[in-house]
């Protein structure tokens, strides 16, 4: 059989699904194995002679290969990461590099013209370099030019399609789907089929996966998103209104490089898991949430969404922390999201946004809530949320119904709406009140209770 290897820090899994997709419109007896689809070892009898396999290949896999030698070999990009494992940047790229080590001239080498680290690798290849690029005007190779995806090779030039074409979201898929198009071109696939998978992709699981929308705010689930540099990528599709969702088990990267991201693009972060606290060093300053696990985080961030904002799962951190992969979480957070539509709905009269009516602690009887107070400020730390000055909005207006903290006192304190007073708690008599300038005094007192325990032993 004839095997494809594909690795980068990011796109991998897109990047292999779309080839495989390619290469089955082309008719071609095709399997996407590795860290998508089957275990390569498991898959081995089910491959004929003819049969191309497409493998996604991490740093982890790469490292210890001795005689596994791609016939195609794909390196996407190369960014920092996992340097828990690998401690130095160095090493992971020696690591990325072994998928060309058994490579020969007859081989090809698909690499990404655009990123310093991966050129800097190719005078030491020995397969046939074929380059893409999303910036450069190559004399060969896939390239971009004024919105269209083109394929050059010696004297021809063929348009595959045009980028808004794409219906993955975010520049670097683009930059996967040239990827992804100059294998299937150096392995003989049609262009028609070629432009047709790629104009029908929607994408891979977990990776930007649109969920779905709750009462006009949009979930999306990036669970495979365990790289800062893929997080950053993310947040580049979205304008405004993201309530992002960060933390899990640090892989040993900064988180700084998303600073530059957040302004006027990220309302709030809600962080989850170990990595929570080297966050929240990194990106001090933010609107930072430490929601502690994921169920919470959706809860918080849709508590303070609005219509048009966007949920966006995108941890930046590995999963092993609460979940024993990337796929858990990401099913986890699709679990939680749909628990959300089991909220009931309230009417709200006069407000003109979507409100949170939280379970509140009563209020101090000598400080009766007004109409005119605004909602207590609480500590940001244990998910209660801040009341801001509300933007107008033509959405229909509704009081969201949640639940309390799990971490609160078992004792259930009302649900308040709080563009009304409660009704003021009724009093039971004391019998009349002394006043200041008549003071009662201890013996008053005393012998009082000495009459009141006589009366009780003669039954009177």
């Amino acid at each position: 059989c004839t095997l494809v290897g594909i690795t980068g820090t990011n796109g991998k899994t897109t990047t292999t699904a779309l080839l495989g997709k390619m290469l089955e419109a082309s008719e071609y007896s095709a399997f996407a194995a590795g860290n998508i689809g089957i275990p390569l070892i498991s898959a081995v009898d089910l491959f004929s002679p003819e049969s191309i396999v497409v493998t996604e290949l991490s740093s982890f896999q790469l490292e210890a290969i001795q005689s596994f030698r791609a016939h195609v070999a794909v390196l996407l990009n190369v960014t920092e990461n996992h340097l828990d494992r690998h401690r130095t940047f160095d090493a992971y790229v020696a690591a990325k590099a072994q998928i060309f080590r058994n490579q020969r001239p007859e081989d090809y080498a698909i690499l990404n013209a655009d990123d310093p680290t991966v050129m800097s690798l190719a005078p030491a290849i020995a397969g046939k370099k074929v380059f893409f690029s999303m910036e450069q005007d190559l004399p060969e190779g896939i390239l971009l030019s004024k919105g269209r995806i083109l394929y050059r090779v010696g004297h021809l030039e063929r348009m595959l399609l045009e980028a808004q074409e794409i219906r993955l979201r975010g520049s670097f898929n683009v930059a996967n789907v040239m990827a992804a198009a100059a294998a299937a071109c150096v392995l003989g696939a049609d262009f028609k089929a070629i432009s047709n998978a790629a104009r029908e992709f929607s994408g891979v699981e977990h990776r930007l996966e649109y969920v779905r929308t709750v009462r006009g705010v949009e979930f999306y689930n990036d669970s495979k998103a365990t790289s800062v540099d893929a997080t950053a990528k993310a947040l580049q599709t979205f304008e405004r209104g993201v309530n992002l969702i960060l933390g899990g088990k640090d892989k040993g990267a900064p988180y700084t490089p998303l600073w530059p991201l957040l302004e006027g693009r990220v309302k709030g972060i809600y962080l989850i898991g170990t990595a929570s606290e080297k966050i929240a060093a990194d990106l001090g300053g933010a609107d930072l949430h430490r929601s502690g696990d994921l169920e919470t985080a959706v809860r918080q961030a849709f508590a303070r969404a609005v219509p048009g904002d966007a949920v966006l799962l995108s941890p930046a951190c590995a999963s092993f922390d609460q979940f024993h992969d990337f796929e858990e979480r990401g099913r986890a957070f699709k679990a939680a999201v749909s628990r959300l539509t089991e909220i009931p709905l309230v009417p709200e009269v006069e407000s003109s946004r979507p409100t949170i009516a939280l379970p509140l602690e009563s209020p101090p009887s000598s400080v009766p809530l007004k109409e005119e107070q605004p909602m207590p400020k609480a500590d940001p730390h244990i998910g209660r949320w801040e009341e801001k000055e509300p933007p107008a909005s033509a959405e229909p207006k509704y009081i969201y119904e949640m639940h309390g903290d799990e971490d609160e006192e078992e004792s259930v304190s009302p649900t308040l709406d709080f563009h009304e007073a409660p009704d003021p708690p009724e009093v039971s008599s004391l019998g009349p009140v002394e006043l200041a300038s008549e003071p009662v005094s201890p013996y008053e007192v005393l012998q009082e209770e000495v009459e009141g325990r006589r009366r009780q032993k003669t039954g009177a």
